[in-house]
């Protein structure tokens, strides 16, 4: 419950920055990622730990081969990664 809870709340910020990007202002050069750009994706950040924190929870029942098949397939580490390069572009700005 705690999963879906946590996927679904991940998957509303992520839109919620993605239009926040989209409604960037044209001119917009970089240097200082505006408060609420970085506002939500800490927020997506830190669900992305607590998703990470809640599979390790998961009861040890599980047999190994169906718990990694099911990590396998929640890409976190790329999503974090990619939310990395994004602050790191929206500070570099249009070069």
């Amino acid at each position: 419950q705690d999963l879906l809870r946590l996927g679904t709340k991940m998957m509303e910020q992520q839109n919620a920055l993605l239009a926040a990007l989209d409604n960037l202002p044209k001119d917009f050069q970089g240097g200082q990622v505006p408060p609420d750009l970085q506002r939500m994706m800490d927020q997506l950040n830190a669900l992305m730990q607590e998703l990470m924190n809640a599979v390790a929870q998961l009861p040890t029942t599980l047999s190994d081969e169906f718990l990694n098949r099911q990590l396998n397939s929640l890409p976190l580490a790329d999503m974090q990664r990619q939310l990395q390069q994004l602050q790191e572009k929206l500070l570099a700005g249009r070069q």
